[in-house]
């Protein structure tokens, strides 16, 4: 009775006790080679390792780029962040594709740290097409900025203009703008201060002109493009409130526009 007893005691200790922690999983090689190569902290690695490998058989890529950034003056900080927000660029060609890019901005002013600054603070433009986006963009907003430091100037502050939204749209909105009488010195204002106006749909913009003209603004006013800049990024309702509280301020609408 008493070895029943103690068998039955045995039985719903085992059954109640705790499992045993299981040893960690050692990392894959995609995790250790973002650590060990790119810099990257285990827990980015592990998740950028959920959505992107690194084929231990196959390393010339990622070795091509990772010697392409530190032969340009890329830190390990700044491979790391690349590498964090853009992991495929390990898998780019480096001859056909990433290096004709870095030749290009360099002749046209991003040398130094410069070049690091702009790629680590938006990679995505190294996945953009050279020929039909990124020397097409430089082009047209040199035309109006007039220097390639004025280019540099403006894609520090926006460099997503040369991948975000579509040429057509922006050489369009441009075309607009000159269309409708806007000085060239006007529309390079409005590149710089919001450089982010030209990349909506060009109904919007086309919506925005007729409502500042209806409101008794021309495009060669003063105030014209920087209550532009303003209007394209509010909708009705929050343009009409935006009117009425400078208003009642006691401005006239014309004081208004010259706040803008």
């Amino acid at each position: 009775m008493r070895s029943l007893l103690l068998s039955l005691l045995q039985k719903r200790f085992l059954n109640t006790s705790p499992p045993l922690p299981t040893a960690p999983s050692p990392p894959s090689f995609t995790v250790q080679y973002l650590i060990t190569s790119c810099g990257l902290s285990l827990q980015s690695a592990r998740s950028v390792s959920k959505k992107f490998k690194v084929d231990e058989n196959n390393l010339q890529k990622p070795l091509s780029v990772i010697q392409l950034l530190k032969s340009h003056d890329f830190k390990d900080a700044h491979i790391a962040t690349m590498i964090e927000k853009r992991p495929p660029l390990l898998h780019c060609s480096t001859k056909d594709n990433l290096k004709p890019k870095f030749d290009f901005f360099i002749k046209n002013g991003f040398v130094g740290r410069l070049l690091p600054e702009l790629l680590v603070s938006y990679p995505v433009i190294l996945t953009r097409n050279l020929g039909s986006r990124i020397e097409p963009c430089f082009k047209l907003l040199k035309s109006f900025v007039q220097s390639n430091e004025g280019v540099v100037e403006l894609l520090k502050r926006a460099p997503f203009i040369l991948s975000f939204g579509s040429m057509d749209s922006m050489q369009l909105n441009i075309d607009l703008l000159v269309k409708e009488g806007v000085p060239a010195d006007r529309i390079a204002k409005l590149l710089i201060w919001q450089p982010r106006s030209i990349l909506y749909k060009p109904d919007r913009i086309v919506h925005a002109l007729n409502a500042l003209k209806n409101l008794g603004l021309q495009p060669g006013d003063k105030p014209f493009i920087q209550a532009l800049s303003v209007r394209i990024q509010l909708n009705e309702t929050a343009w009409k409130k935006k009117i009425e509280v400078i208003k009642s301020l006691g401005w006239s609408e014309e004081d208004a526009f010259e706040e803008f």
